[in-house]
């Protein structure tokens, strides 16, 4: 049964397709150009906008997108996103994906050609559309890169707030330092180093919106000098610390 929620300019549309994927319709007005911050904590969103007056700007990562009418986009969890939405009216279509992840879906944010087809019936159609996709756009990352930053974002995924110097985890993983800058660089846009910052942050931003004070979130996330929580804080969401506490709190 769909869900619909309406507001002044804005309507949403969603539907369960199957127990960990939802299909949701947007669209909306916007009176001027507006900036938003986005992060998906647990789930994949498959984009395509079907009516955009502007390309919708997107930065991530420390690159920037300009998606224009009918090409899609996917979103991994725990990117950090900002949105430079242009004034007008605009339509979309996406495809969240709850759980069941395949190795085939992108790790960071991804823009494919437009799909004349984007309505699909099962999780199953949807990803052997992305597979087919993700063939042709990365088929210059080599097998080892795709292994090596693997093997790495699993790592890091679960032990990003442990005070483990990256050397230590190269050790363990038994991966050379240099190949693992390299690939992990080529595949995900980011370092190791500024990868496990940026999921520490976003681990940040969840004990704030709990009430957690500042000083004690850093020293729990392997910050032993508050100034460098400080620092990383503010180069990866552009505010303090404070700041965002007192805006959402």
């Amino acid at each position: 049964m769909a869900k619909i929620i309406r507001k002044n300019n804005y309507l949403l549309k969603s539907t369960a397709i199957e127990s960990y994927m939802d299909y949701v319709e947007r669209a909306q007005y916007r009176p001027e150009v507006t900036t938003e911050w986005d992060i998906y904590p647990s789930y994949y969103v498959v984009y395509k906008f079907t009516k955009i007056d502007q390309p919708l700007v997107i930065h991530s990562e420390g690159r920037v997108f300009k998606l224009f009418e009918d090409q899609i986009l996917i979103v991994p969890p725990k990117k950090l996103i900002k949105w430079v939405y242009p004034s007008g009216y605009m339509e979309w279509k996406s495809y969240c994906i709850l759980d069941n992840y395949e190795q085939i879906l992108p790790t960071q944010c991804t823009i494919f050609p437009g799909d004349t087809h984007f309505h699909f019936e099962t999780y199953s159609e949807l990803i052997d559309t992305i597979r087919k996709l993700s063939n042709v756009k990365n088929s210059d990352i080599s097998p080892k890169a795709c292994y090596v930053s693997e093997k790495l974002s699993q790592f890091l995924n679960h032990n990003f707030y442990y005070d483990i110097s990256l050397m230590e985890m190269y050790d363990d993983l038994k991966i050379p330092a240099s190949s693992a800058n390299f690939y992990f660089k080529k595949t995900h846009g980011l370092s190791p180093a500024q990868y496990r910052n940026t999921m520490r942050i976003f681990e940040s931003l969840k004990r704030l919106t709990q009430g957690q004070k500042i000083i004690n979130i850093a020293k729990s996330l392997g910050y032993n000098d508050y100034s460098c929580f400080y620092k990383q804080f503010v180069s990866v969401l552009g505010v303090s610390p404070k700041d965002f506490d007192l805006e959402h709190n």
